[in-house]
């Protein structure tokens, strides 16, 4: 009964939470505050966990939400943000609306391929909100956009916002993390393969629409499948979304203008939305590419890849460590270079100069992004802290041994 007790005890803080975010509406970074305080309540009460040691899992979990988790997304919506003010993310929108007139064609690249690309880079929304105004523009009815950028969202955010949902969970269950992200590539294998034809018939009204571009769906999932599983497995998380991406848009664009049958008219996008709003110069398309190129560039250069460069990097660090009472230690490495959140600000700050963005604007827009995250960042930190907390206490320990324990014996 005792361990029936310590079981209910240790879900209720989730329980509350779910009830708070769902049921009353509270926002999420409240609700995660007054789960914490009530894990902390119950680590005192009932595990009798001593006040030195919730206090440095408090601030264990705070910093490793800061570092790498909310350091990354900052990066990441920073860059996204800053590409709207220097309309560069306007260009990328005109070079794939001009692409081809076939709407089935056009949702592969905006959502599968482009939407992709952007969880890779951003994540947070932008790989769904994006994709959808760029189709609603196109003429796209705006149920048809949503339902599609959703569904062909479903399988880049393991590896959103560069990665870090599998780098995380490789470090928390020590698995290297090439293995663990090869093996997340493999289970998600098949739905990468057959998604680009569900799209294709959401857009289309039925799986009659996938006749005459079963071809080119084929090639976009296998185009996406292969890189991001040769790069999963040889340099690990980071990297893999974007590489499925940026092959299959660059492989779906060239089979798109290589297209030699004409578009029926029921998937033919009106000439006026498919126009390109301007021509544009290889510099411009350079300019409005260079903050994602210079992000994949850094992070390829720090990856194990390039062994010599990581190394020097990872010099650069800071190694905290917080002492529980019980003589145990937790301890966390600061890169304050070789981190993806920082590669991401450094390569938003010179791509942005590149785009003609003068350095105040980009501190303006950075402390804009920065307010904008305010209560993620609680969130996150807040919800980190509860997590150690809950390790640190023996609260997940117990209500592991219940569950084992309570399972049917053969």
């Amino acid at each position: 009964m005792h361990e029936y007790l310590l079981f209910s005890l240790g879900v209720l803080p989730l329980l509350v939470m779910i009830l708070l975010i769902l049921k009353i509406k509270m926002p999420i970074h409240q609700a995660v505050l007054i789960t914490l305080l009530l894990t902390l309540v119950e680590a005192t009460i009932f595990w009798h966990t001593p006040a030195l040691t919730l206090g440095s899992a408090m601030a264990y979990g705070v910093i490793k939400g800061l570092w790498p988790i909310v350091i990354v997304i900052l990066g990441a919506i920073f860059s996204y943000n800053l590409m709207l003010q220097t309309r560069s993310m306007e260009v990328l929108k005109n070079l794939l609306a001009g692409i081809s007139d076939d709407k089935r064609i056009q949702v592969l690249l905006i959502s599968w391929c482009f939407g992709g690309f952007l969880e890779a880079a951003a994540g947070y929304g932008t790989a769904v909100a994006i994709p959808i105004g760029i189709l609603i523009a196109l003429g796209f009815k705006p149920l048809k956009a949503a339902i599609a950028s959703l569904v062909a969202n479903t399988v880049p955010t393991a590896f959103g916002a560069v990665g870090i949902p599998v780098s995380i969970l490789a470090e928390q269950v020590n698995l290297p993390v090439t293995e663990l992200s090869g093996t997340v590539i493999a289970q998600l294998a098949l739905f990468t393969l057959l998604l680009p034809f569900v799209i294709v018939a959401i857009i289309g009204d039925g799986f009659k629409a996938i006749r005459g571009v079963f071809g080119i769906s084929l090639v976009c999932g296998i185009a996406t499948l292969l890189p991001q599983y040769f790069v999963a497995i040889h340099l690990g998380a980071e990297l893999p979304a974007f590489a499925g991406s940026l092959v299959s848009l660059l492989v779906v664009a060239l089979m798109a203008k290589k297209r030699q049958k004409p578009t029926p008219a029921a998937y033919r996008i009106d000439n006026d939305q498919c126009r390109i709003t301007g021509h544009y110069s290889s510099g411009q398309i350079f300019k409005a590419c260079a903050i994602y190129l210079l992000i994949f560039v850094f992070i390829l250069l720090c990856s194990p890849l390039f062994p010599e460069i990581k190394s020097l990097l990872t010099q650069v660090s800071s190694k905290p460590v917080f002492p529980l009472a019980n003589g145990v230690e937790l301890s966390l490495t600061i890169d304050w270079i070789a981190t993806p959140g920082v590669l991401i600000i450094l390569a938003t700050f010179i791509g942005g100069t590149l785009q003609g963005a003068s350095l105040a604007s980009m501190l303006k827009v950075f402390s804009a992004t920065l307010k904008q995250l305010k209560t993620s960042i609680i969130a996150i930190t807040a919800i980190v802290a509860m997590a150690t907390v809950m390790d640190v206490s023996g609260l997940i320990t117990d209500m592991a041994h219940t569950l084992v324990n309570s399972r049917p014996r053969a």
